[in-house]
Order: C-alpha cells, then sequence, then structure tokens
C-alpha cells in the first residue's frame, strides 16, 4: 500500500551565506512510523576559465582520429605520416 501522501513533502533550506544548503525528507520506518531525514550539504559555485580554441578541438577527437592525435602531440611530423593522412589510410 503506497502510504506516500500521508508524509509532508520535502523542505529545501538554502543555501545560505556560508553556501550551507539543508534538505529535509520524512519517510516511513519498518514500523510505519515516520522518520525525519536531514540532509546537509555545502554548494559551491565553480570558476568558469577560458579555453583555447585548439585545446578544445583536440579534446572533441574521436577513436577514428588517432593519427591526427598523433600528429598533433608530436608536432614533429614526417611527410609520409602527413601523406598517410592525406590518404585517408
Amino acid at each position: 500500500m503506497d502510504t506516500g501522501f500521508l508524509l509532508p513533502p520535502p523542505q529545501v533550506i538554502g543555501p545560505d551565506s556560508n553556501g550551507i544548503k539543508k534538505v529535509i525528507t520524512y519517510k516511513l520506518n519498518r514500523e510505519g512510523k515516520t522518520v525525519k531525514i536531514t540532509t546537509t550539504s555545502q554548494v559551491r559555485k565553480l570558476a568558469t576559465m577560458r579555453v583555447v580554441k585548439r585545446a578544445l578541438e583536440r579534446r572533441n577527437l574521436t577513436k577514428h582520429n588517432l593519427k591526427v592525435r598523433i600528429m598533433l602531440k608530436n608536432k614533429g611530423t614526417s611527410g609520409a605520416m602527413d601523406q598517410e593522412l592525406a590518404e585517408g589510410n
């Protein structure tokens, strides 16, 4: 039998000036008594950072671009590898 409608709704308090957020939920235990559960967590805002366009391109390479990754990593590629990349082998 679903008795979830008898329980109070969850309450979210905060976050306050220190970034502390409290979530209060209720559930029924095995004896059928209501149990209050309080969860306290700290909320942080992560800093954003600028990403260089070339670095973003390297992150988005797929596995089939392995030769391109090797080329970017080594930077000093031979003419034979450039020719292989052009042919698509």
